[in-house]
């Protein structure tokens, strides 16, 4: 699996990661990390994306891996996001897909939640997606994934 720097301007776009392991390497923090404003410990942030449409950044909050997706996974995005969602939860025992940035999704984005929680529950993995916006809420909804996948309530 290939991640790379989302921006030319904090790092060289296209620059390789062999894969995704949580928690990351010392030598992977030095070389890949991206600290936004407010991240005190940058061993617990590591901000990953592809040259697609979506995006993944991932954190540790308080013992569970945080992914935060962004942009639009569909059929284009599918075939890097996944991989790196099945990785997540091999490696934690919980993890929180929060889809607060994510624009667009289609039946191919749902298929992708679908695999992550088949992948969770042969790991015993406890998964949840949280930060939904309004049409990906209702796109759960009318597929019926909001039954199978476990979905953070939002006032």
């Amino acid at each position: 699996m290939t991640f790379y720097l989302p921006d030319p301007d904090i790092g060289p776009v296209g620059e390789e990661v062999a894969e995704f392991v949580w928690p990351p390497s010392p030598a992977d923090v030095a070389e890949h990390t991206v600290s936004p404003a407010g991240v005190e410990d940058a061993r617990a942030h590591m901000t990953t994306s592809w040259k697609a449409s979506a995006w993944i950044d991932a954190c540790e909050e308080n013992g569970t891996l945080v992914l935060r997706l962004g942009g639009e996974l569909d059929t284009a995005s599918r075939d890097a996001i996944e991989p790196a969602l099945i990785a997540a939860v091999t490696s934690a025992s919980a993890v929180v897909i929060d889809l607060r940035n994510l624009a667009f999704c289609d039946s191919c984005g749902l298929a992708t939640f679908v695999a992550a929680k088949h992948e969770a529950d042969a790991r015993g993995t406890d998964l949840l997606i949280s930060h939904l916006r309004p049409e990906v809420r209702r796109l759960f909804a009318i597929s019926g994934v909001d039954r199978f996948v476990r979905v953070a309530e939002e006032p």
